[in-house]
């Protein structure tokens, strides 16, 4: 959500961005930080574990998560618009990989995830999501000259590209 801000002559982390924004996303990831603190610690601590073990991991998802947030504004759109065939595909191959008897592993009943070495584990299913919003956008952004909204014959191949993954 960058703006530009240059002619204003602000400098800085956050310069160029849309501050109000950048508030509600602080404040729903404090809220959040809290509620699973809130949520967890009574049973861990009614069990002798670390009533503090799913508040640090979830600091720590939240400072990963705005280090990829940050990361994403510098890459240009440009090249993510080159290579969303590859992301797409990348999403696919990573739902038919959980389906690979000692690749996908079992999580509460759901043969949805990649493990790897470290207790690291992976959801192919959240790539796949991203994968088809922006393989989608890419398809409904192209447009003729003089064309306002997008042809049917790109509404279609928009809806393939989100059918296929879920099939």
């Amino acid at each position: 959500m960058k703006i530009s801000l240059k002619s204003q002559g602000k400098k800085g982390f956050f310069a160029g961005t849309d501050q109000v924004l950048n508030l509600a996303v602080f404040m729903l990831l404090l809220i959040g930080i809290v509620l699973v603190y809130a949520a967890t610690r009574d049973w861990f601590a009614a069990n002798g574990l670390d009533p503090e073990y799913y508040l640090k991991r979830q600091i720590v998802n939240v400072i990963i998560g705005i280090a990829l947030a940050y990361g994403t504004t510098l890459v240009d759109y440009r090249l993510l618009r080159a290579y969303t065939p590859f992301l797409w595909g990348f999403g696919v191959l990573g739902l038919i990989a959980v389906l690979i008897p000692g690749l996908g592993s079992t999580v509460n009943g759901a043969r949805s995830w990649i493990s790897f070495p470290g207790g690291l584990q992976f959801q192919p299913a959240e790539l796949a999501k991203i994968s088809i919003i922006v393989g989608m956008a890419l398809i409904l952004s192209e447009r003729m000259a003089g064309e306002a909204r997008p042809s049917d014959r790109q509404v279609l191949q928009a809806l393939g590209v989100a059918a296929l993954p879920i099939i």
